[in-house]
């Protein structure tokens, strides 16, 4: 019998009210996420890619409920905590679940020093003496490459690797089970995000965290991720094993992503030829009807135009490959 998972997403969905003129009347939705579900298991990384406009954000923050969804379930640990009220998350579930943020320059209050900054989750969840913080604090700077003599320094007299390091400093100096990292390394140069990849996983074998990773780079998430969830537009388009998604994909918007990905071309190695999607990302406040995808998917019929696919398995595949396709690349319907 296999081990419960500790995230269980089922049907999350997350709208915006539209609002408009003096009295503020809604006039519409933004439609951010649909219907998205997938579950993790303890020690295990999920990818989230997709454009800019994609969802990816917003389902991070639903996750961690800085958003409260509009409908669906989060069962985290066994327990659903999609609406569950502010006391009873600060009480049981915002110590164990964190999040890394995208820019370091400003998920840092540039007047805090780097004791106060990582002490501070200390202070909010557990009473602790302040040398009992202060071990804490000097322990986790150490795990993540950090020398607890630069204590007394702000965020600007640190590198952004470095600042980028104490965010998940901050983090981790709960020991939480979740990190959801929004765009953890896209600040960063590329060496440098190299360096934080190699500390999340380190970390990830060491204290066996989950992660739910978020990047619209494929090639961070192909060495981090143990599966991949593709979105667009807020729904799911395909998920699976990040060794056959980057493999054997069956999306034609995975493959337009994939065929963006920067390689090494020699005379010997033209890699894939690169496909451009014709038009913009339609209005979220008014998606296509049928597949989102289809006012730019090169492969649309009829069928798409008028019907939403469900995300489905392919027949063939028992490695969890999913995706919401009628006609998917395998040639399979």
């Amino acid at each position: 019998m296999s081990a419960p998972r500790l995230l269980e997403v089922s049907g999350l969905t997350k709208s915006f009210p539209v609002k408009t003129g003096l009295l503020q009347r809604t006039k519409g939705q933004v439609h951010a996420v649909t219907d998205v579900s997938f579950g993790l298991e303890r020690g295990r990384t999920i990818g989230i890619v997709g454009e800019s406009g994609s969802g990816k954000s917003t389902l991070a923050k639903c996750i961690v409920r800085l958003y409260p969804p509009t409908a669906g379930r989060i069962s985290f640990r066994g327990e659903d905590i999609a609406f569950m009220t502010e006391r009873r998350l600060r009480a049981d579930v915002r110590a164990r679940v964190q999040m890394i943020f995208q820019d370091p320059y400003s998920s840092l209050n540039p007047r805090h020093t780097l004791l106060s900054i990582v002490d501070e989750p200390l202070r909010v969840h557990h009473r602790l003496s302040a040398v009992e913080r202060g071990y804490r604090v000097d322990t986790v700077l150490e795990r993540v490459g950090l020398d607890p003599a630069f204590r007394r320094r702000r965020p600007h007299e640190f590198s952004g690797g470095q600042r980028q390091r104490i965010a998940i400093a901050r983090a981790l100096v709960l020991n939480p089970d979740l990190l959801v990292a929004d765009e953890p390394v896209s600040a960063l140069d590329v060496s440098i995000q190299a360096q934080i990849v190699t500390l999340m996983q380190d970390l990830q074998e060491e204290l066996g965290l989950a992660y739910i990773f978020i990047s619209h780079d494929l090639s961070v998430v192909r060495a981090i991720a143990d599966t991949v969830i593709v979105l667009y537009l807020g729904r799911i388009m395909e998920v699976a094993p990040a060794d056959r998604l980057f493999a054997c994909f069956a999306h034609p918007y995975t493959e337009a992503l994939l065929s963006a990905v920067p390689v090494v071309r020699t005379d010997d190695t033209k890699g894939p030829p690169r496909i451009i999607l014709s038009g913009d990302q339609p209005d979220a406040t008014d998606p296509p009807a049928g597949c989102v995808f289809h006012t730019r998917c090169p492969y649309a019929r009829d069928r798409c135009r008028n019907e939403v696919p469900a995300v489905r398995s392919l027949p063939d595949q028992d490695e969890g490959h999913r995706l919401a396709c009628h006609f998917p690349l395998t040639g399979q319907s």
